[in-house]
């Protein structure tokens, strides 16, 4: 049996009385998969074959179900107490899909419950069914390193970005925190064209860099760093730190430090959370 974590409350948890289990009502034929759109130009007499600009994905939208495991109905408060639960976040929030023996973490998504439906008794609610969006057309899976760093001159290591979209960069979240007087670190990714990322490092100050939405903060205040106390001069000549999917070689060089790099990549399985 599955539950699932959502806006930190669990299906383990949330009523107390009993925990709930994922199911559905109806039998189900087959699974969604994915579904894309081609983006293209317009075909001419004097372009015979249209220019082609890649695809966008349709978000991944399920249908699914909960149930009591005690197998008694729901009270009206407890009516409420699910409602306000699932519906209340106004923007995307993980949902952890866990097998209910392990505890596993088995599936992650981040989305929004759009709908819910409840079925009736003659004393009660027999469950709730409801249709959850992902902002995205695949679960993702979570991963996190810690490196630490006390080479003066500079330190080569391979990470593996097990990223199902073999065609996009990863960006990931770095902090970076130099444990000696302030001073430039550079971390370079080889199999990236060598591309370097260079910072002015301030002594035993966790900083923190969101490489997708280009966002440098002083891990410790949450303020934004500005470029120039970095020692960034020509925003032109920026590279924010990305990742390939598969080995990447990394070089880290200017002397003792830590860093930590987490990301999130997208996980193609199809259906099979119950």
């Amino acid at each position: 049996m599955k539950g699932f974590i959502y806006d930190g409350k669990s299906t383990d948890s949330i009523l107390g009385s009993s925990s709930l289990g994922l199911c559905t009502f109806e039998s189900i034929d087959t699974i969604v998969g994915t579904s894309r759109e081609n983006i293209s130009g317009d075909i001419s007499i004097l372009r015979s074959i249209a220019n082609e600009y890649g695809t966008t994905s349709t978000p991944l939208t399920f249908d699914y179900a909960l149930y009591k495991t005690n197998e008694e109905a729901f009270t009206d408060e407890e009516q409420i107490i699910i409602e306000t639960w699932l519906t209340s976040p106004q923007f995307s929030k993980d949902l952890q899909i866990f097998d209910c023996n392990t505890k596993e973490i088995t599936d992650t998504f981040c989305g929004k419950f759009l709908s819910t439906e409840w079925i009736p008794l003659p004393k009660g609610w027999a469950g709730i069914k409801f249709t959850f969006q992902n902002n995205s057309a695949y679960a993702k899976k979570h991963y996190d390193y810690s490196y630490t760093i006390n080479n003066i001159k500079e330190t080569t290591f391979l990470l593996n970005c097990e990223s199902n979209e073999l065609e996009k960069y990863i960006y990931p979240n770095l902090i970076i925190k130099k444990k000696e007087e302030t001073g430039r670190i550079s971390i370079q990714n080889v199999n990236d064209n060598k591309n370097k990322m260079t910072i002015r490092a301030y002594k035993e100050l966790p900083m923190y860099f969101d490489c997708l939405h280009c966002i440098p903060k002083d891990e410790t205040t949450n303020q934004v760093i500005s470029y120039s106390d970095l020692g960034w001069t020509d925003v032109g000549d920026i590279y924010w730190f990305r990742l390939l999917p598969g080995l990447n070689e990394i070089i880290v060089s200017g002397g003792n430090v830590d860093i930590q790099i987490s990301f999130d990549v997208p996980y193609k399985k199809v259906g099979g959370w119950l």
